[in-house]
Parts: structure tokens; sequence; C-alpha cells
């Protein structure tokens, strides 16, 4: 698991003895040396204004199981946990009551932390996941709280590019994402991401 990943490379230090003869040769290297470190130190600063650029959060505006409007830049200067879940999935079924969970400890968004569920019901009959109706059944029989927001056409599932079930993403107070999971959550998990935030 890494919610970010950071890469060191370690440049060979081993000297060359000098002689006489590689004298000339030390000057030249010493410049090509010199000009590689530039370029390299340039390299470092792009890089690192790469990694400065902050990536955020799709906005978008969907109605939770109780039939409640939720637009996520509402949510701005709160912390987020966005999981996008399936009723048919094993590994979200073994998660959301750790989710229940850490929404009632967590103030069950009356405090700092949102957490929001997002599920993409269908009526096609060849679909692996229940209709709106389902969803709602299922949703009570597991005693779950927290607002699951209903993506009836896909395009927030789409907008975050989920690709597998379940996905967390953890999104800063300023929309900015912080990280994302793919996978069943756990505590230690959580606890990390959670850590994350600045």
């Amino acid at each position: 698991m890494a919610m970010s990943l950071f890469l060191t490379a370690c440049a060979d230090t081993g000297q060359q003895p000098e002689t006489s003869e590689s004298m000339v040769n030390t000057t030249a290297t010493t410049a090509s040396t010199a000009t590689t470190a530039a370029a390299s130190s340039a390299s470092t600063a792009a890089t690192e204004e790469v990694e400065k650029k902050e990536v955020f959060a799709p906005d978008f505006t969907l109605l939770d199981q109780q039939g409640v409007e939720h637009r996520l830049s509402d949510y701005l200067g709160k912390k987020i946990i966005l999981n996008f879940w399936a009723s048919w999935c094993g590994p979200c079924k073994a998660e959301l009551p750790l989710l229940q969970e850490y929404y009632l400890e967590q103030g069950s968004n009356e405090g700092e932390l949102i957490m929001l569920g997002v599920a993409n019901p269908s009526d096609d009959a060849l679909s692996q996941e229940k209709d709106l109706e389902g969803l709602k059944e299922f949703i009570e029989d597991n005693g779950l709280e927290y607002p699951t927001l209903m993506d009836h056409s896909g395009v927030v599932f789409g907008s975050y590019a989920v690709s597998a079930l379940p996905t967390t993403f953890f999104i800063d107070t300023d929309g900015s994402l912080v990280g994302y999971y793919p996978g069943s959550l756990n505590r230690d998990i959580i606890d990390y991401a959670m850590g994350q935030f600045e």
C-alpha cells in the first residue's frame, strides 16, 4: 500500500585516483560533472514543481439514500473520505462495518471529517448491482448510517476513474486529493491515510 510514492536515487561516489595523465581529463570531467549537476538540479526543481501541483477531486452533486442532495464542494473546509462500493462486492461488504464504526467515532459527519459512500444503482436485469430500492434495503439491513450517494449514471465513478471496488479517496480541506486506496480498508490503512492530511 502506498498513499504517495517517493523515489530516491543514489549516485555512485567512487573516486578514481588522480594521476598526471588523468589530470587533463579531470578538468573535462569536472566541467561535465558540473553541467550534469546543473541539469540534475534543474530536473530536480522541475520534479519538485510537478510534485507540488495538487490534484483536486472532481466536484459533483448526487442524492443519498434518503433523497438528500450532497455537493462535494459544499464540504470544503472539511476532510472527506469518499468510498466507492457495490452491494455484490465481497471486499466492499467486509469493510462496511468498519466504515460505519469510523463514521460514528468521528462524529457522524458533524465534526471535521465527512464520510460519504458512492454506489451505482442499476435497473438493468443483467447488472450485478441492485436497483435504488434494493440498495436502500441493503444499506438498512447492514446498519449503514452515513450517506451513500446514488450515482445512477456512473458519471462520478467515471470522473474518479474507479476501476476496482472498493476504492476510497481521501480529500483534504481545500478539495485536493491526499491519496486513494483501491481495495478493502482496515483500521491501519485508515489511520495511515488520515495521518497524511496536513
